[in-house]
This record gives C-alpha cells, sequence and structure tokens, in this order.
C-alpha cells in the first residue's frame, strides 16, 4: 500500500512529459505564537515542505491555500491570507510551476482533528523554529523563507 502514492507521482510525470501543463500552486506559511513555521513531510516525496498544493478548476488561490492547508493539516484560516508579493515560477517534472504563497497569522486547529492526521499524502506536520530547520528541509522552502524574512524586515522598519 505504502507504494501506491510513488506508482501515482510516476504515472503523473509521464503525462506530465507528455502535456508540458502549465501550473499554479500555492503554499501556505503559517507561524505558531512561538515563531516556529509548520512544514510538512509527503508519504511520496524527500524533505520537509510547506503545506500547500495545486488549485482545483474554478478556484481562487485563496480558496486553495485554505483548502490545502485544512486537508493537509486540520488548520483553519480564520482570516483573509495575506499574499506574499512574489510568486515563484519553477520548472519541475516538465511542468511550469507557478506558487503564489500566503501568510496565514490567524488561525485554529480543527474540531474533528485533535492533532496533524497523517494521511495517504502528508506523513507528518509539525511546526520548527525557523533558526532550527530539518537538514532534509526542502530548497524552495528554504529560499521562500528567506524571501518572507525580507519583506517582513522591510514591513517593520
Amino acid at each position: 500500500m505504502k507504494f501506491l502514492p510513488r506508482v501515482a507521482l510516476l504515472l503523473a510525470k509521464l503525462y506530465w512529459f507528455i502535456t508540458r501543463p502549465i501550473t499554479v500552486g500555492v503554499q501556505a506559511i503559517v507561524l505558531d505564537d512561538k515563531g516556529r513555521v509548520l512544514l510538512v513531510r509527503h508519504t511520496y516525496r524527500k524533505g520537509w515542505f510547506l503545506p500547500g498544493g495545486a488549485l482545483k478548476r474554478g478556484e481562487s488561490v485563496e480558496q486553495a491555500v485554505k483548502r490545502e492547508l485544512f486537508e493537509e493539516t486540520g488548520i483553519i484560516s480564520e482570516e483573509k491570507p495575506q499574499i506574499v508579493p512574489k510568486i515563484r515560477y519553477t520548472r519541475w517534472d516538465f511542468k511550469h510551476n507557478h506558487t503564489v504563497a500566503f501568510f496565514i497569522s490567524k488561525w485554529r486547529q480543527s474540531d474533528e482533528v485533535s492533532d496533524f492526521s497523517t494521511s495517504w499524502e502528508i506523513a507528518e506536520a509539525k511546526f520548527f523554529p525557523l533558526d532550527s530547520l530539518p537538514s532534509d528541509t526542502h530548497t524552495s522552502v528554504l529560499e521562500r523563507l528567506k524571501e518572507v524574512k525580507f519583506l517582513r524586515k522591510e514591513s517593520n522598519s
């Protein structure tokens, strides 16, 4: 059963190789009251990532980030997410990815989920101090957090 997500990813990569899609995704930057950042570890990829994913047809980026955050962690955003001004472009697995990040500053854990539950997609979700991230944190997350740190310094000046 553990191999199914990996097989699904391989099939998706084959599809992407053929179609070369342009995708739009979202990332949630969630800090707890201690200033720690929320990261997730997927079942089908190595490393730690920001919660997030792709938009569904007809969905806005704000709707998508709230949905993905809830689906992956059980966290409910209690206010309008704040957009991070830079949209990131990457080419990954033959896709042209455009990723929009959002700050989620006011949130709560769902009553339905007592703590971070695991799923077929998410193996683990955890808060980490910004100055002590896991060694296998994905480079895209490190880059995004540097941008956010810079933006937070600018707004406090």
